[in-house]
């Protein structure tokens, strides 16, 4: 090809003469390359021979540029360029020295091929020809310099993710709080649900028992009053007078049974004014106004003397055909009445070997009763008495002696049945809570506590009785009693918080009712001999 051939002395002119030219040529700008520099480093370098002996690397071949062959294409001084239009380069032609086959040395124009090797070899990098556009300014055309972005920290390893998309990354995080947000939500749900029904549920069970208890009158107080009814007057006007009377305390529940239980009758209110007991349940209440023949309620007052048992109170009413056993069994023992000292007691841990949970608290007193009471409302005319005795003052008073109103109940059960006359009561309660607090007589040795755990009355308690085995039986066991032994009256109860202060651990009933206090064993035996020598 044309490319390979040797060059004469013609041609060697002809790249004399475009090296001329190209030193006329403009100069280009700082930060564009020419092949004219590497002329100039060739010139001042020496032959180019020399610099290109060592082997390079191939490279693919590029189109070679062909050279005018006629000397005066080559001598053609260039036209000067407009100020608007870009220079062109334009590619000398470069000599090469080299040996020929028969090792004589021959001198010929470079290919392009050749020429671009060298200028890529001697192109400057990315970082040295920006070095070099970077060349100052004139003074007044500074710009200031831009800040530096921060570099962000690098990413481990651990912490790279596969590249996804922003918006499945957005989808998937989106996926995961609403997770989240689910059992989160459905946990709350389901701790809101549970307290709603516990809620609705104690609401619901108050308001049965208070809708209960003033329809069926089970604990209501007992006295009479008197209420005017007119005429025509509807079960919302009538349920309103009833309120306002104090006989009832829901008029929406009387409104509602009244209401439902007349649904298929003319329910009709005599005009006129009526007594009528707080006591008295919706049925009774609707009889007595409804035409003015309400069945007559019986009455039956009854005397409970002091220090009867509740086996002994429970007997008389029964027999007065007031309640069953059963019935007052259950309501001693199990229902809550609302009092104060009630309170105190369920504070109190009760022993297994209690007989009665109310044991001591059914105050003795006259009462009178409608027959057809129930046990519950009997029990509580007995507590609501004895709350109204024993309050604040007591409580405190118990406090200061050292033992819990339980324990003061019980002392003064047994001061009820040992002395006869109240008059020596405060005696009595020294003597039992001097045995308390002493190592010598651990053992209270009451007679009547013993009375108490028998099966039936004992006129006398023998030696024999004394060794019934009963935690009831202070013979046996130290200290008090689980529980009252009877239900004291107010003397004996004050007698147990105000007790006097002695010296007495014995005392004896004497042939006349009253006891015989003494301070030491020989003399307590001294005066058992004396008196039972004048029975004989």
């Amino acid at each position: 090809m044309e490319d390979n051939k040797l060059f004469g002395t013609d041609d060697i002119d002809i790249i004399a003469s475009g090296r001329s030219d190209s030193k006329e040529r403009k100069e280009e700008s700082a930060d564009s390359f020419d092949v004219r520099d590497i002329d100039r480093e060739l010139e001042e370098n020496g032959s180019l021979a020399a610099q290109n002996s060592a082997p390079r690397p191939a490279r693919r071949p590029t189109a070679a540029r062909r050279v005018p062959s006629h000397p005066s294409a080559a001598r053609k001084p260039s036209a000067p360029q407009r100020p608007s239009e870009a220079p062109t380069q334009t590619v000398p032609s470069v000599e090469q020295t080299d040996e020929d086959a028969t090792g004589n040395e021959r001198t010929r124009v470079m290919t392009a091929a050749e020429q671009d090797v060298i200028i890529s070899e001697r192109r400057p990098s990315a970082p040295a020809r920006k070095a070099k556009s970077a060349a100052p300014a004139k003074a007044g055309t500074e710009k200031p310099a831009r800040a530096a972005r921060p570099a962000k920290p690098p990413v481990k390893a651990s912490e790279e993710k596969p590249g996804r998309s922003g918006r499945e990354h957005s989808e998937e995080d989106q996926v995961k709080v609403k997770d989240k947000g689910g059992i989160f939500s459905t946990f709350s749900k389901t701790i809101v649900y549970i307290v709603a029904v516990i809620g609705v549920s104690i609401l619901l069970s108050v308001v049965g028992i208070k809708f209960a208890n003033d329809c069926f009158a089970f604990v209501k107080d007992d006295y009479e009053t008197t209420v005017v009814i007119n005429t025509g007057a509807s079960i919302s006007e009538v349920a309103d007078v009833l309120k306002s009377s104090n006989v009832i305390s829901q008029p929406l529940a009387f409104r509602l049974y009244a209401g439902f239980k007349y649904r298929n009758s003319n329910l009709e209110f005599a005009e006129g004014i009526y007594t009528l007991n707080s006591n008295m349940n919706y049925d009774q209440i609707i009889y007595t106004i409804k035409a003015g023949k309400a069945p007559a309620r019986k009455t039956v007052k009854l005397t409970f003397p002091e220090g009867m048992t509740v086996d002994e109170i429970i007997d008389v009413l029964v027999e007065n055909n007031i309640g069953t056993r059963e019935g007052y069994v259950d309501a001693i023992n199990n229902y809550a009445y609302d009092y104060p000292f009630m309170t105190e007691l369920s504070k109190i841990e009760l022993s297994s070997d209690r007989k009665y949970r109310l044991e001591g608290y059914l105050y003795p007193d006259t009462y009178e009763f409608y027959t057809d009471s129930t046990e519950v409302a009997v029990v509580d005319k007995f507590l609501n008495n004895f709350s109204s005795l024993f309050g604040e003052a007591e409580f405190s008073r118990c406090k200061e002696l050292g033992y819990n109103m339980d324990e003061v109940m019980t002392i003064a059960s047994i001061v009820q049945k040992e002395s006869k006359f109240a008059s020596e009561f405060y005696t009595t309660a020294s003597v039992f809570y001097n045995r308390l607090g002493s190592k010598s007589f651990p053992k209270l040795e009451s007679d009547a506590t013993v009375q108490y755990c028998l099966a039936e009355h004992a006129e006398h308690i023998t030696a024999e009785l004394r060794n019934t085995d009963s935690k009831y039986n202070t013979y046996l066991y130290n200290g008090l009693p689980p529980s009252a032994i009877c239900n004291p009256g107010i003397d004996a109860i004050t007698a147990a918080l105000y007790p006097e202060e002695t010296g007495y651990y014995f005392f004896y009933a004497g042939s006349d009712g009253y006891n015989i206090f003494s301070k030491t064993l020989s003399e307590h035996q001294s005066v058992i001999a004396r008196e039972q020598n004048k029975t004989k």
